[in-house]
């Protein structure tokens, strides 16, 4: 497997649970495992419930995210589909794997390819016989009329290293035009606080820095990401936001109220209440709270664990 990713940031709360009886075997298989999301699953399942999971990524790229099996032969591939009753699917994967019979079958969406094309994707994948899933309660959206299943990404509980000592903000581009990257930078100059900006570099990287961090600006137009997810484990709160249409799916999930403070793509707001954070520690705290709960509700591996282990079991 891939080298473990933390030591500065400690993983907390690692005991198997156990959850369901009976043993599944699951293979999780991506091109390329949009935020490691595969082998977080894997991990998830194998270590609080019965089951047993493999995760395949075909490529690896500069971000590094931990890995199981990376790149095999299609020989390989079709080893492990061949063990597999459920095969996984992650935006896509290797086409191979199609000619086998008798498997139920699952695909997970994440990103902008789903948004675009959400209503040709979903019918084509349902008619081939895949149960459907997302990734973000705010995909849910983009098809209203029997929507897909919601499987959170996963995190454990980390533990932060020790506080910058001066008001710190982060922001992680993978498209700084996708997440306002320069409203953040002009907003955290108008605010005169020192901001991280986590781009070109590995997962393990980001995480040590991110860990110091006070506060996390995630993006403007799509509710918010496995960034968000990571900061929430963390204990550290969040600015995002998103669109009329996908707003209310992540608020209805959490009783009303929403896992992360909003903002318009402006800098001077922005500014403001970047300002906040920092001079008013009880809103600070409030925010803080509010993440954490939702990640504890939501994202956790082992809530997420369950979810997948209902899941399958619901389609035996």
């Amino acid at each position: 497997m891939g080298a473990p990713i933390f030591s500065a940031c400690q993983v907390l709360g690692k005991t198997g649970l156990g959850i369901l009886g009976g043993t599944v075997n699951i293979l999780f298989v991506s091109t390329g495992d949009n935020g490691g999301a595969g082998y977080w699953l894997a991990d998830a399942v194998n270590k609080y419930t019965s089951h047993q999971a493999r995760s395949i990524r075909i490529a690896q790229s500069y971000i590094s995210y931990p890995y199981d099996i990376l790149n095999p032969s299609q020989d390989e591939i079709m080893k492990w589909g061949e063990w597999a009753d459920v095969i996984h699917v992650r935006d896509g994967a290797p086409t191979c794997l199609d000619t086998l019979k008798g498997k139920r079958r699952f695909i997970t969406f994440s990103g902008m390819s789903y948004r675009k094309k959400a209503a040709i994707i979903i019918p084509h994948y349902r008619k081939l016989g895949y149960t459907i899933c997302v990734s973000t309660a705010d995909l849910l959206a983009y098809y209203p009329t029997n929507p897909p299943v919601w499987i959170p990404n996963p995190r454990e509980l980390m533990e932060r290293d020790k506080p910058f000592d001066t008001f710190t903000v982060c922001h992680a581009p993978t498209y700084r035009e996708r997440k306002g990257t320069e409203t953040v930078i002009e907003a955290c100059k108008l605010a005169k606080v020192n901001l991280e900006l986590l781009e070109h570099k590995t997962y393990y990287e980001v995480m040590m820095v991110k860990s110091r961090c006070h506060l996390l600006v995630d993006q403007f137009s799509y509710g918010y990401g496995n960034n968000a997810i990571e900061a929430w484990a963390l204990g550290i709160p969040v600015i995002s936001n998103g669109s009329r249409r996908l707003i209310p799916l992540i608020s209805e999930r959490f009783g009303g109220r929403f896992p992360f403070a909003q903002c318009a793509e402006n800098a001077v707001e922005l500014a403001a209440l970047i300002i906040k954070f920092r001079d008013d520690p009880t809103f600070y705290q409030e925010w803080a709270k509010a993440g954490h709960e939702y990640f504890l509700q939501h994202h956790h591996a082992p809530v997420v664990a369950k979810r997948l282990a209902e899941l399958y079991e619901g389609e035996k």
